[in-house]
């Protein structure tokens, strides 16, 4: 039995804790004299984040066959860190020896949640331990990436006419923001089937009930053999119908992201980039292609079909920055229109982090030519400074967000 990723790589399923909802699988092996792993070209593994999967905090990952860029990430690449005992004394781990650095950190916080990410720009191999222990010799260490899962919730509705009879249009108790069909009294979500079951009275009377002990303890094993059922059929549910669910989800999000976008957009228009576009741009976010490294992540050069350079920011990990916020961002920018400032092209939101593409600006950065170019005379460091004031003007004045909020979020990308 395997479990097939969004990126199309499989992987096999060592274990099943259908009562935990979990599953335990194989991480993928390293190549032959190689100090990469074979899902390597698939960016390792990724899950779909709009279905109920998500790796856990008992996953230790060790990063191998790392960038030197990796030291400015919150990884642990120290000398302590447990990745150099596996390079020393697993045997088929002999080949990273030779490789400059190894990082490891404790899954399952915001994007490590939905993926362990191998590429040539970052780690080019990996492996994971259930429950680390450093007390434990590497004979008993547990290797394994481990995996939960939640039942389905009911379907979001925008009108009754969306839901059945034996459920209500309502407002989610749980996000106030989008609704749901509930189900009406005498009525509960059966996330098996996908409607709402009428309720089943259930025997308590450890006598019986009606008289006929024979009828409680039937239904105790109804009971107990829906509840197998329910777990079974969960896990085929979501594996056979996968792909359905991920086309329909993908248009209804490309519908919404295009509506949010459209909002007092004001006549101009922010492009929408697909991941796949962004891939092939930047070379696979390829090493040679880093511009450098910031408060908000990392910065790559990217190369568009029509041939347009673009600067494609990356969200750094941990950033937990939602998909409505940076859209109403790049609607908010994608108005702004001044020499000074570096114009906002569109953004990627179907990524695991946000991106934001901007205009390439070929000539380095403020950094570079204040500090480690040739000296520039007082009367054009005043300009600059004359020239950023400007910016700031207009950003505050001139650019008239909608609103206040709108307006805070513009200070955000204030230059500094």
């Amino acid at each position: 039995l395997e479990f097939e990723a969004l990126n199309g790589s499989s992987y096999r399923i060592l274990s099943i804790n259908p009562e935990a909802m979990r599953m335990v699988i194989k991480p993928s092996d390293l190549m032959n004299n190689s100090c990469q792993t074979r899902d390597m070209q698939g960016d390792g593994v990724q899950l779909n984040q709009s279905l109920p999967f998500n790796i856990t905090s008992t996953n230790t990952v060790m990063y191998l066959n790392c960038n030197s860029i990796l030291l400015r990430s919150p990884l642990n690449c120290s000398d302590n860190s447990p990745c150099h005992r596996f390079i020393d004394e697993v045997g088929e781990a002999n080949v990273c020896r030779n490789t400059s650095l190894c990082c490891s950190f404790t899954a399952g916080g915001s994007s490590t949640s939905y993926r362990i990410r191998v590429w040539r720009g970052g780690c080019r191999g990996y492996t994971s331990v259930l429950n680390y222990n450093p007390a434990l010799p590497l004979n008993q260490w547990m290797y394994g990436v481990e995996i939960m899962w939640v039942a389905p919730r009911e379907p979001s509705c925008a009108t009754q006419a969306d839901c059945d009879q034996n459920s209500s249009c309502l407002r989610d108790p749980m996000n106030s923001a989008m609704s749901r069909c509930l189900c009406i009294n005498d009525y509960s979500w059966d996330p098996v089937q996908g409607v709402c079951a009428k309720n089943v009275p259930i025997c308590t009377d450890p006598d019986g009930c009606g008289g006929s002990n024979g009828q409680g303890a039937l239904i105790g094993g109804i009971v107990a053999g829906a509840c197998v059922v329910f777990i079974v059929a969960i896990l085929a549910v979501v594996f056979y119908r996968r792909k359905r669910l991920q086309m329909e989800i993908q248009a209804r999000l490309a519908r919404e992201r295009a509506e949010i976008l459209a909002v007092n957009s004001g006549g101009k228009s922010a492009k929408l980039f697909t991941i796949k576009e962004i891939h092939k741009a930047t070379n696979g976010f390829a090493g040679d292609r880093l511009l450098g490294v910031g408060g908000f992540g990392e910065v790559y050069k990217g190369i568009l079909k029509d041939g347009t350079t673009v600067a494609v920011k990356m969200a750094k990990v941990g950033n937990i920055k939602g998909t409505e916020q940076v859209l109403n961002e790049v609607r908010i920018l994608s108005q702004v229109n001044h020499r000074s400032l570096v114009r906002l092209l569109g953004c990627c939101v179907d990524a695991e982090e946000p991106l934001m593409i901007y205009e390439y600006i070929p000539n380095g950065t403020l950094f570079e030519h204040l500090h480690q170019g040739p000296f520039l005379d007082w009367k054009k460091r005043l300009n600059i400074a004359f020239q950023t004031a400007e910016a700031l003007a207009y950003l505050h004045s001139a650019a008239v967000p909608p609103n206040l909020s709108q307006r805070r979020q513009i200070d955000q990308y204030s230059p500094r």
